[in-house]
């Protein structure tokens, strides 16, 4: 359906151009005649099938603009488009008939509340045997349960044994040798700990590891071996990869079963580069006693049509190996490539493993401007020989049929050729020299063109044309590009309003284009000053629409007229078959909030109203006196506030709704008076120790996803003070790893709310 929204008849000046090329003014002469000609998107009480409803409201009167060119949504009401408001609630609530209703259970702190928290744990220990292995690595025990923080890390000591205090709960269990222990990690039954009401029993767990062997591998390569390593990976989930430098003395300890195994080193960028080697058995590596890398110190030489890439400047290649395996999971798909700079020859050296392989060779440098690739079936050789055939395509782009009007702007690039296929991608800018003549050369094949221009040129098309395909086969001088191109224009209003003209704006926002199934907008610029309006040159079609990222300019004035939130409006669809006015009026209302903290005024801070996660509204509060306004579109939102801090820095912030429906003018008041929160913390009854390595958290439900930390007094037994916005918190412990008695993760102390997602 096609959509479009209304402002009042205003003439809009060419942007950019001399005359427009006679494109003309889209408005048609016979608007007023209550029939829809041709152009016209309405004519007075003629709106087609048009609603407030199809424009995305609930009801209402929608209205003709004078120009016959949008429609005006001053008297629609309700929201418009809205989100489902249950998407805006938080995992500690629920949507009920509509409204987030918070899952909390308990009572919130209202008021200064002190509270002793006594933590309950439960001493587990146990040994780890390492069958008949003569080698007890420095190891340690990693304990992954319902923690918050940290994972608990527990030593191993010399003798097997081991020792920790957890909370009751499950575990998954994995051990871990310490780094330069040639060996891969090992994944162990999970435990469960119950509570005990005798908190001096221990609970025993006691852990068997699966043997390995010391294999004293000969590892048989010419590369140097203080660079390069072999990076192993057990087919067995349950270990975890070993990375094994080949200057090793250490042998490399494993277990029995299948690996794959990869050769890495770092090219002159110092990037890991990988290349897969070979997949064997513990068994087979055990009766060889050797690994082979077959390395060679590669020569390459690029040459571009027989000659060097380009005498007077660098050009970087880099080297693609295209293998059809596994690779490691933790590894990107990016690293079994090298970036190697060619030389004013054309010539590169670099370690590559000595086999037959695909090599995709990628350029990029002048005069190749964008990634030209070149693939080849290279044999096992120290010399790797690349000529890319690149014929010379010369010619010009046209408009209508018409040579490009010159720009009268210094250093405009007045457009941009983007070519594309499967030898890779270029852009090249047209020349600013004349009108729109290009050179560039291009290997040979059948190549896809887009072509678009920069806005202020105001001679092609903003969003990417597609042109007619190009084979390139040989050299082309004098081919021709005919850009179809008319003139978009239009026309804001706001509640149906013109803006002012003298409105000094420091972002006036822009409108976006794209084409249907593209991901990227196209901006098109809004004048910061005089009426807001458009005026652009895109081809013809038709264009997914937006009104985005508009703000008003200074301190705390509220918005004028013509200037909207900082966002998105959807416009939909806007067809245009030819030279099309399009004037588009949005919807805003006004919502005031106030913000109280009996009997203290507020702190300054930053109010959020967020409607999508693209979509949010800021404002700063100096104090809580005076309530502060901004204008919204009608639609569902989150209310955010974050007190700032010494630093002027927005600090925890809190939900203060969680869908506030904005359909007309609205008035909020929310309290963010503060209470302090006091507590003593005892583990199996007895004060704890060592504070300075505790940390407290405080989270608040419903929260903006941010924790609180609490400082805790070192002196004495661990106590902290705090202050907090009223509500409900849940508030967990955690201890460093030096502490002696709490496990070095996070220890619930307090939850009043659940996951309602969850249930």
């Amino acid at each position: 359906m096609r959509r479009a929204w209304l402002v009042a008849t205003v003439a809009i000046a060419c942007l950019g151009c001399n005359d427009c090329d006679g494109l003309g003014e889209p408005i048609h002469p016979d608007c007023g005649n209550g029939v829809v000609d041709d152009l016209e998107v309405c004519d007075g009480t003629a709106l087609g099938s048009e609603s407030c409803a199809s424009q995305g409201f609930e009801g209402g009167t929608l209205r003709c603009a004078s120009t016959c060119g949008g429609f005006v949504v001053a008297q629609c009401d309700g929201v418009r488009d809205a989100l489902d408001p249950c998407s805006l609630c938080l995992p500690s609530e629920e949507c009920r008939g509509g409204s987030c209703v918070s899952t909390c259970d308990g009572e919130p702190f209202v008021e200064d509340t002190e509270l002793e928290f006594d933590i309950e744990v439960v001493r587990v220990a146990g040994t780890v045997s390492f069958g008949d292995a003569t080698v007890r690595p420095p190891s340690a025990l990693r304990f992954v349960g319902d923690v918050y923080w940290e994972p608990a890390i527990v030593p191993i000591r010399d003798d097997g044994t081991y020792e920790v205090a957890l909370p009751p709960g499950r575990y998954q269990v994995t051990w871990e040798p310490e780094v330069g222990f040639a060996g891969a990690s090992e994944g162990l039954p999970d435990i469960d700990v119950g509570g005990l009401p005798d908190v001096d029993l221990a609970a025993e767990h006691d852990f068997a590891l699966t043997p390995w062997a010391d294999l004293e591998l000969e590892v048989v390569t010419d590369f140097p071996d203080e660079l390069g390593s072999m990076i192993v990976e057990p087919l067995d989930p349950r270990f975890g990869r070993i990375q094994f430098s080949l200057a090793s003395t250490e042998p490399l300890r494993l277990r029995s079963g299948d690996y794959r195994i990869w050769w890495a080193h770092e090219d002159d960028s110092r990037r890991d580069v990988v290349e897969y080697l070979e997949t064997v058995s513990f068994a087979e590596l055990q009766a060889r006693g050797t690994i082979e890398i077959p390395v060679v110190h590669t020569e390459l030489a690029v040459t571009i049509n027989g000659g060097a890439p380009y005498p007077g400047g660098t050009v970087r290649a880099e080297l693609i190996r295209s293998e059809a395996l596994p690779r490691p999971g933790w590894l990107s798909i990016g690293e079994d490539r090298e970036r190697w700079d060619l030389d004013a020859s054309g010539r590169a050296s670099g370690w590559m493993l000595d086999r037959p392989r695909n090599v995709a060779l990628v350029l990029n440098g002048p005069p190749v401007w964008g990634w030209i690739w070149a693939k080849r079936d290279v044999p096992a050789a120290a010399e790797i020989a690349i000529d890319v055939a690149m014929p010379r395509l010369a010619g010009e782009v046209l408009r209508n049929g018409e040579r490009l009007p010159n720009s009268q702007l210094d250093g405009a690039a007045r457009g941009r050729l983007e070519f594309s296929s499967d030898e890779g991608a270029l852009s090249v800018e047209l020349s600013e020299r004349g009108r729109g003549d290009f050179a560039v050369r291009l290997p040979r094949g059948l190549w896809d063109v887009r072509v678009s221009g920069l806005i202020f040129a105001g001679v092609l098309p903003v969003v990417p044309w597609a042109a007619p395909s190009i084979t390139v086969g040989g050299d082309i001088d004098e081919h021709v590009i005919d850009v179809p191109a008319v003139r978009l224009a239009g026309q804001l209003t706001v509640n149906g309003v013109r803006s002012d003209d003298e409105v000094d704006l420091q972002t006036r926002g822009e409108l976006q284009l794209r084409t249907p199934g593209e991901s990227a907008w196209f901006t098109v610029p809004i004048p910061a000053r005089g009426p807001a309006g458009w005026d652009v040159i895109v081809a013809p079609g038709t264009y997914e629409a937006e009104l985005a990222r508009w703000w008003f300019a200074t301190g705390s004035e509220p918005a004028p007229l013509g200037a909207l939130p900082l966002g998105a409006w959807a416009l939909g669809d806007l067809a245009v078959p030819v030279a099309t006015r399009y004037d588009i009026d949005v919807r805003v209302h006004d919502v005031s909030v106030a913000l109280e903290a009996d009997p203290e005024p507020a702190r300054p801070g930053v109010l959020w109203f967020i409607r999508r996660p693209d979509d949010r509204v800021s404002r700063q509060i100096a104090s809580g006196d005076a309530p502060v306004t901004v204008s919204l579109y009608p639609g569902h939102y989150r209310v955010e506030w974050a007190p700032l801090d010494d630093d002027g820095h927005a600090v925890d912030p809190v939900v203060l709704e969680s869908a506030l429906r904005v359909d007309g003018p609205i008035e909020r008041r929310y309290d963010v008076g503060q209470v302090e929160l006091r507590g003593t913390i005892l583990v199996n009854g007895a004060p704890a120790e060592n504070a300075g390595d505790l940390d407290v958290q405080l989270t608040r439900a419903p929260s903006a996803n941010s924790i609180h930390h609490a400082a805790l007094d070192a002196s004495g037994p661990a106590t902290f003070t705090t202050q907090l916005v009223r509500g409900h918190y849940a508030v967990v412990l955690s201890a460093s790893a030096d502490h002696e008695v709490l496990p070095g993760h996070g220890v619930v102390l307090h939850q009043a709310c659940h996951d309602a997602r969850l249930d």
